[in-house]
């Protein structure tokens, strides 16, 4: 009998059936050493599940409860709060369409236009759609200063992105990282 998905704690009693920690599972009819590969082979539940099956769905609504307001979720961190904040814009700037950069720069929406994809990278939004933002465009013509040795402005159409009403703040991404590190950062020297 072939048998998957067993780790330590687990056993094999009499019958045939698998005893985990979340029930007893035993193979279907026909399941056999020989159906390696086979994507017919099947496991029967024969006990229900412990845990709660409805904790996605209670996730799902809380979530979508917590952004639907004017602001940022509460929970967020400030790496959160300005992801948000990014998206927010985003969604105003470019209508709810799908968006691609070019480097650090937002410039091309849809899903014809955006080509080659070897020169522009699709973004994949996080949050559900929302137009809320406490950030603003600058006008085309600033340029925030120093900000660092690795700190980069992040651009919606080749212009800067401002963090605060007070135009202090700028969004940054810090380049050489492995991630898709943001955030908002003084200019050197202000």
């Amino acid at each position: 009998m072939l048998l998957t998905g067993v780790d330590a704690g687990d056993g094999i009693d009499r019958r045939g059936s698998i005893a985990t920690r979340r029930g007893r599972v035993r193979a279907l009819p026909g399941a056999s050493d020989s159906a390696v590969g086979d994507t017919s082979t099947r496991l029967e539940q024969t006990r229900p599940v412990t845990w709660p099956r409805a904790w996605p769905l209670a996730v799902a609504v809380l979530v979508a409860a917590s952004c639907g307001g004017s602001g940022p979720p509460t929970h967020l961190s400030s790496m959160g709060r300005d992801l948000w904040n990014l998206e927010g814009l985003l969604h105003r700037t470019f209508d709810n369409r799908s968006v691609s950069s070019e480097g650090r720069d937002f410039d091309c929406a849809g899903d014809t236009d955006c080509a080659p994809h070897a020169r522009y990278s699709p973004f994949a939004y996080t949050f559900v759609s929302h137009t809320s933002t406490a950030f603003h465009l600058m006008p085309s013509t600033f340029r925030p200063g120093k900000l660092g040795n690795f700190p980069e402005p992040i651009l919606i159409r080749g212009r800067v992105i401002a963090c605060d009403q007070q135009e202090t703040k700028f969004l940054i991404h810090i380049a050489g990282t492995a991630t898709y590190t943001i955030g908002c950062a003084r200019p050197l020297g202000s």
